[in-house]
């Protein structure tokens, strides 16, 4: 079974060419195109309304609340904490890479992506958010 993944990025077509190959591949997808929005769906999940996403793929450079205030805003909710967050990158300069790994984030990939690697870096993700759900399966029944 694959993943949830939500995508943020402001770029329509980054939205539906990540939802497309994402998709195709089995993963369940849903995009947003502004912070307060996707924001929106994630406090949905954290008063369990929802479900909280397994992925979020984070564009950095966001209008408004920029990609790295959004992922701190992730990292302070103790049940969005074990989400995966892999962030695109306009450019993979040290500091930025540092900074949003430093953040929070998992990994990351520059722009544009190769649809290749960003399958590849996915199921990394997921084989290990699929451990972390099976562990904590395992630590309940004890």
């Amino acid at each position: 079974m694959h993943l949830n993944v939500l995508i943020l990025d402001d770029s329509s077509a980054m939205l539906n060419t990540l939802d497309s190959i994402l998709t195709s591949h089995g993963y369940r997808v849903e995009s947003y195109s502004d912070c307060e929005a996707c924001w929106q769906r994630l406090v949905a999940a954290v008063n369990g309304r929802m479900s909280v996403p397994d992925l979020l793929l984070l564009d950095l450079n966001m209008p408004g609340l920029d990609g790295l205030m959004f992922l701190g805003r992730i990292r302070a909710q103790e049940c969005l904490a074990r989400m995966a967050v892999l962030v695109l990158l306009a450019k993979a300069d040290a500091g930025t890479c540092t900074c949003a790994l430093g953040a929070g984030a998992n990994d990351y990939l520059t722009k544009p992506v190769d649809l290749s690697e960003l399958l590849e870096r996915v199921a990394i993700l997921s084989a290990r958010q699929k451990g972390r759900a099976s562990a904590v399966r395992i630590k309940q029944m004890q």
